[in-house]
């Protein structure tokens, strides 16, 4: 199976919570597909969403005022797939990732469950890439968590909404799930090749006298989710890009190369640096023109050609 995740940067918009205003099933229905369109707009290449129960989280029952119902994983699905993203869902159960796994291609798998072998193993046999948020694991039980061989691991902080300084960089990182409200985190974190960029998203974060969700603190909204893609895809294609040894137009209009200064007469004249020639730049784009490496090659010998102010010089000048 090719790894979707091969498509660098891969940028996360998590709805998490954010699907709930409304005590009307109906509502929250369309508020989860409108995330899904919103987000698509902002640039992301995935949305995300939760799978949970009480039970699956506490081991007893509960309210399940935040259990994204089954019957919408398929829906959400076919959301995603015709606005060109990738569905996404987390699952906190052996469980209840074998019913996502029917829905998604990829896996994550959040910090408070890095330590679950169990759901690791689950996300191991699927085949699919998974990834794992990293936060607040000694090294010891960190080394238990990769034994899985996660596709990738997302440092985390658990403070939501958190700080800069509540992230780790000094290390080379997989991705990041950002917890931040803007996108310095990110941008800094690319320089220690992360190329994972998780960010929990509320379409409403723009809209005042909304009822907040759970997650509304810690969410951007669509104009700082789509600042966020596009600063994200400009710095990460800086930093991936191999410098060019040559560059065309530097060549032809801005580099320094060797330019006659004074009419030169064929069979004649003799080339005397700083007397009829010298190291200038082109008045046009020009790349006729010897560098300044050259120089020592052209220096005391005789013009073939009739030649004229700002004139490159050329091997085939030269006799």
């Amino acid at each position: 199976m090719k790894n979707l995740l091969d498509k660098k940067p891969f940028i996360i918009a998590e709805v998490g919570s954010n699907w709930k205003r409304s005590n009307i099933l109906e509502e929250n229905l369309a508020l989860a597909r409108r995330h899904i369109y919103d987000a698509s707009l902002c640039g992301v290449n995935a949305v995300k969403f939760q799978f949970f129960t009480h039970r699956e989280l506490y081991g007893v029952d509960g309210p399940n005022d935040y259990n994204l119902p089954s019957n919408w994983l398929p829906i959400l699905a076919h959301d995603c797939a015709r606005n060109n993203v990738e569905f996404m869902c987390s699952a906190f159960s052996e469980e209840g990732l074998k019913y996502v796994d029917s829905f998604v291609n990829i896996h994550k798998i959040a910090s408070s469950e890095a330590l679950h072998l169990k759901l690791l193993e689950a996300a191991k046999k699927t085949g699919k890439p998974f990834l794992v948020s990293n936060s607040g694991l000694t090294d010891q039980e960190y080394l238990q968590m990769n034994h899985y061989q996660p596709t990738a691991v997302l440092i985390c902080s658990a403070k939501y909404p958190a700080k800069t300084e509540d992230y780790s960089l000094s290390f080379p990182i997989g991705g990041l799930s950002d917890h931040t409200l803007d996108e310095t985190l990110a941008l800094m974190a690319i320089g220690c090749n992360a190329s994972i960029f998780e960010k929990h998203f509320d379409a409403l974060s723009d809209f005042k006298g909304v009822k907040p969700s759970p997650d509304s603190s810690v969410s951007v909204g669509p104009q700082a989710l789509e600042r966020y893609c596009t600063l994200i895809r400009r710095a990460y294609y800086a930093f991936a890009n191999e410098v060019q040894s040559y560059d065309p137009l530097f060549k032809s209009r801005w580099q320094r190369r060797l330019k006659v200064t004074k009419p030169l007469k064929a069979g004649q004249d003799i080339l005397e640096y700083g007397i009829n020639f010298g190291i200038y730049r082109s008045l046009n784009d020009d790349s006729r023109a010897a560098g300044p490496l050259e120089l020592s090659q052209f220096q005391g010998k005789r013009v073939k050609r009739e030649m004229k102010p700002q004139d490159g010089l050329w091997f085939d000048d030269i006799e």
